[in-house]
């Protein structure tokens, strides 16, 4: 029975015995293989073991341990095999240290293709100039965040080249424009067989004694005390601090152009030395960014012909034009004016927050103007009109029945009154406001022609002040409401070229598009000649753009929207693909968008209440006096009744030369 215990017992200790004698003449190897000038076995009994591992351990449980990331590891060793197992054997220890709070993932071709979004968590083991050159002339965008957290371990322990080394890798990293960066590098105290202090440098690129004067500094010393357990870095040491909180002055270079409501330039844009205020929607926007960050503006327009620009070329940025050029090539480090985020944009730059949704509408003529004489019919509704003209046809129908079938004088004089021979004449001169001649002598008559003054006076008091208003106001004919309206009335669409790809989807409207140039210029021009209505001519434009030229020039004109929006855009900021600014501007723009920062800059430029304006005006009586050019249909009218009286003298006159006439009478 115990025999099977026995054995059992035997083969463990073999196997023990065995596990040391292999792994004995592994250490005796390595230790024996020569370095430069110093030993790998005193480097993992001082350094990896006790100093360095634990000096990584504290930074990436501090700063890296977040939910959901994970910190991907890549490391190079180009002087040879023994530096790459120090590598090893730090990225063991570290991660046997971190394993139960922060996730890995070694940098390899199968790893990249699973990373949806660019690592945010990067730790690299190097050991010198060369291996992070080849490293970081490989990084991709699209698989690192050029904003996120980098930590780079220096695994080379020549204390004479540090220095220097430093000076190229962060003048070599700001050119990336990593800024989250700490350099981990190790230098040895007097005695050579012992490396004692672990080191701490960063670098900042904006400071109160230059701009973007990139100089390795000491953020903290590891001593050996701190390292054993008996001290560690102070709790308010702040490894990542934000480097660009304040940039102290430093010129931002950005590209815009001329585009209200959104962006306006004062001052002269054409001289290259002078640089223009920005005011508009996203140039006060970019004005309060700079004065949260303490920055400067230096302001590009684009000078190609295009505004936004092509993107051209993927892996070229010198086939980009415009503003998108600018910025591929970094000579910019943003542009805006109203740059909706779109996905080819974003293969080639990096986009911020959204902050605004526009609305691309279609822009038509308010309609043909009503004329003077046009307006004297508007007061009252069709119907309305209907119901005068029935009941003052009815009368004069009455009327002249009676008179047709010869009624008896008795029965005249009761409903008329004695001695008027002329009833219709009557009706008609009391329904204008004229008086009466002769009044009827008999109670009914007295009380039908009190009825009928009673329902005159109504009908002319209320067509006189409605009319008071309507021949003020400006007045046009209804436009089309509906796009479909004006695709079925042949309209013609005018549109910038840079608006061509969102109107891909709509072939009807594509086929009777005419491209303007890409300037506000033309659509200036576009407007105005809406405004003094073009029939069957339509501007496809944002809506805020119309609400900002009718608010400026509601005294010439108003430009009409139809109903429909054709597609809403998300506007942001636009960055190179490896900016450092992304971040930043997004999280201030988003406290100022929760703050109702653009809901209160947007009614300094613009005010859709103008958009319907003509239809308020006339809820409110005007105090101003009528003009003669207000009036002029009520002097057609009379120029007409005057003809018409002259004609009716001219044939009375001459009617007792006609023989008919003379034979009757």
């Amino acid at each position: 029975m115990w025999f099977p215990y026995v054995s059992f017992l035997l083969l463990r200790l073999v196997a023990v015995i065995t596990l040391v004698m292999v792994t004995e003449p592994h250490k005796s190897m390595i230790t024996t293989r020569p370095s430069t000038g110093y030993s790998l076995m005193e480097i993992r009994a001082h350094t990896v073991g006790s100093q360095l591992s634990v000096v990584l351990v504290e930074v990436l449980e501090r700063y890296f341990v977040r939910n959901h990331s994970v910190t991907m590891i890549e490391r190079l060793a180009v002087e040879g095999r023994l530096t790459y197992e120090l590598q090893s054997d730090i990225v063991d220890q570290v991660m046997q240290g971190t394993a139960d709070s922060i996730a890995y993932i070694f940098r390899s071709p199968a790893a990249l293709n699973r990373v949806r979004r660019p690592a945010r968590f990067n730790l690299f083991f190097l050991d010198g100039f060369a291996a992070f050159e080849r490293v970081f002339s490989a990084l991709d965008p699209a698989q690192h965040d050029y904003f996120g957290y980098y930590l780079l371990v220096l695994t080379q322990l020549d204390d004479h080249l540090l220095p220097a080394t430093l000076q190229r890798l962060f003048a070599r990293l700001w050119r990336l424009n990593i800024v989250n960066v700490n350099v981990i590098a190790m230098v040895r105290d007097g005695d050579r067989s012992r490396l004692q202090h672990v080191l701490l440098y960063t670098y900042y690129p904006y400071r109160a004694d230059g701009c973007e004067r990139i100089i390795p500094q000491l953020l903290h010393r590891y001593e050996q005390t701190d390292v054993d357990g008996s001290g560690s870095s102070s709790p308010a040491l702040e490894l990542f601090p934000d480097k660009l909180a304040n940039l102290y002055g430093c010129p931002l270079t950005v590209a815009t152009f001329q585009l209200p409501p959104f962006v306006m330039l004062q001052g002269n844009t054409s001289d290259a030395t002078a640089t223009p205020t920005l005011i508009g929607l996203e140039g006060d926007l970019v004005r309060a960014l700079g004065r949260k960050l303490n920055f400067s503006l230096r302001v590009l327009t684009p000078h190609d012909g295009y505004l936004w620009g092509r993107i051209g070329r993927k892996n070229d940025p010198d086939t980009a034009t415009g503003c998108i050029w600018l910025v591929r090539t970094e000579r910019a480090n943003l542009t805006f004016g109203r740059f909706a985020i779109r996905g080819d944009r974003n293969a080639v730059m990096r986009h911020g927050l959204s902050y605004y949704a526009i609305r691309m509408m279609v822009a038509v003529s308010p309609g043909r103007a009503y004329t003077p004489f046009e307006k004297l019919f508007l007061p009252f509704a069709p119907r309305t009109w209907v119901a005068a003209l029935f009941m003052l046809a009815g009368a004069t129908v009455f009327i002249a029945g009676l008179e047709w079938c010869r009624v008896s004088r008795a029965w005249l004089a009761f409903l008329y009154g004695r001695r008027v021979r002329a009833p219709l004449l009557n009706l008609l001169n009391v329904y204008f406001g004229g008086p009466v001649p002769r009044d009827p002598g008999q109670t009914f008559a007295r009380t039908i022609l009190m009825h009928w003054i009673l329902y005159s006076f109504v009908m002319r008091s209320v067509y006189q002040g409605l009319l008071y208003d309507y021949l003020q106001a400006r007045r046009n004919y209804s436009h089309p409401r509906t796009l479909a309206a004006l695709l079925n009335r042949d309209f013609r669409f005018l549109s910038m070229n840079g608006t061509a790809s969102y109107l891909q989807p709509l072939r009807g409207i594509l086929e009777r598009t005419h491209w303007l140039p890409d300037d506000d210029v033309y659509v200036q021009r576009a407007l105005d000649v809406l405004a003094g209505y073009r029939d069957r001519t339509a501007l496809i434009v944002d809506s805020d753009r119309v609400a900002y030229y009718n608010r400026n020039h509601y005294r010439t004109g108003h430009v009409h929207l139809v109903g429909t929006v054709l597609v809403r855009l998300p506007i942001g900021l636009y960055y190179p693909r490896k900016s450092c600014l992304t971040d930043t501007f997004d999280r201030l723009i988003d406290q100022m968008v929760m703050s109702g920062y653009f809901t209160h800059h947007l009614r300094r430029y613009v005010s859709y209440s103008s958009l319907y304006r003509q239809i308020q005006a006339a809820s409110h009586p005007l105090l101003a006096p009528l003009t003669n050019d207000q009036l002029f249909g009520c002097y057609e009218l009379l120029g007409g009744f005057l003809l018409l009286a002259s004609a009716v003298l001219l044939a009375e006159m001459a009617a007792p030369t006609v023989r008919p006439v003379r034979e009757r009478s």
